[in-house]
């Protein structure tokens, strides 16, 4: 009962919150604060609840645990715990901490953008909705009864929307079953597939395949940078990514340039075989190690996939407004013509 309402008071740290603390935990270990010092500095300006839960952090890292595993039973975002992971390793905690708060902003931005961009479409769509159900259930009688008056055979769209009037129970449970055994496949398939196999497949997806490939090739060219700055060597950075908390399927992506390594490929070639990183990866990593600055480079990399990462996504939000309004302008059109058509077949009758 206690972990329960454990995680009650934690599920409580909105995503501003969390963006928030990141930031400013990042600004004071750069003024030279100690994680607890820091985390106590900014407890203070907290309300009660997250001043406790602070505290208790406290606690924790005095106790020798990670902060990364302290940000994950506080339940942050993947994102946080992550960046934190690799800043504890690599020595660069603050940059880590201030990088994550960056992206975890622009990805609520963009989500807002997202939301105020489908506010009137959806609006528009129940609206629409609406006016199908009225025409479905108030019209559509009448018009049958004037088809039967007439003698005459109703089309195929009225017989179809009649059907639907009639037998909403058997429309209803068909939809059920189809949502139901969508999301069973779906749950096998996952079963079935290991992470590595999940993220491939992703990156294949027309659209979303390019925005997975270009998100995973930013992750494991920020973070192999920063370790290499950190003064790892390359293999032992890749050996430090394997463990990554938050992404399984680095564990068998690393396991697979080690194969390719230990079968004679140099490494980019064996880059070359992870389907879900970027082609140009590879010659980053080439021309990185040519000149023996492969985490100047790897960072730069980076900082472009992230860069056009966003830019995509910037894109893609600018056309699903139009692409739903194409959608609600398709369904006005079938109304008008379920209302329209029964008329001028009748006047063939008259």
């Amino acid at each position: 009962m206690k972990d329960g309402c454990m995680i009650l008071r934690q599920s409580r740290w909105k995503i501003e919150e969390q963006i928030l603390l990141l930031k400013r935990l990042g600004m004071l270990l750069d003024e030279g604060y100690s994680i607890s010092d820091a985390i106590g500095f900014i407890q203070i300006q907290l309300k009660k609840d997250k001043q406790n839960e602070l505290l208790e952090s406290i606690e924790k890292l005095k106790n020798g645990e990670k902060f990364f595993k302290v940000l994950e039973q506080l339940q942050f975002h993947s994102t946080a715990v992550s960046f934190v992971f690799y800043g504890e390793q690599n020595g660069n905690l603050s940059k880590s901490l201030q990088t994550a708060g960056l992206i975890l902003s622009e990805r609520e931005k963009r989500k807002r953008k997202i939301r105020t961009l489908l506010t009137y479409p959806i609006f528009l769509l129940i609206l629409t909705g609406g006016m199908f159900f009225v025409i479905s259930w108030q019209l559509l009688p009448q018009f049958i009864q004037l088809y039967h008056s007439f003698q005459a055979e109703p089309n195929v769209l009225l017989k179809s929307l009649f059907w639907i009037r009639v037998h909403p129970l058997i429309l209803g449970t068909f939809l059920l079953l189809l949502f139901s055994i969508i999301v069973i496949a779906q749950y096998c398939y996952r079963m079935r597939k290991t992470n590595f196999e999940i993220q491939t497949v992703f990156g294949k997806v027309p659209i979303l395949g390019n925005l997975v490939q270009l998100w995973n090739t930013y992750y494991i060219a920020y973070h192999t940078s920063q370790l290499l700055q950190s003064g790892l060597s390359l293999f032992q950075s890749l050996h430090f990514i394997k463990d990554d908390p938050k992404k399984p399927y680095l564990k068998e992506a690393i396991e697979k340039i080690n194969d390719g390594l230990l079968n004679g490929d140099s490494f980019s070639a064996a880059v070359q075989k992870i389907p879900f990183w970027r082609k140009e990866l590879v010659t980053v990593i080439h021309h990185g190690q040519l000149i023996s600055k492969l985490e100047v480079e790897l960072e730069a990399y980076s900082q472009f996939c992230l860069e056009t990462f966003f830019e995509k996504l910037e894109k893609i939000i600018k056309i699903m407004q139009p692409l739903i309004f194409g959608v609600i302008a398709v369904g006005i059109i079938l109304m008008y013509v379920s209302i329209m058509l029964p008329s001028f077949q009748l006047i063939n009758y008259i």
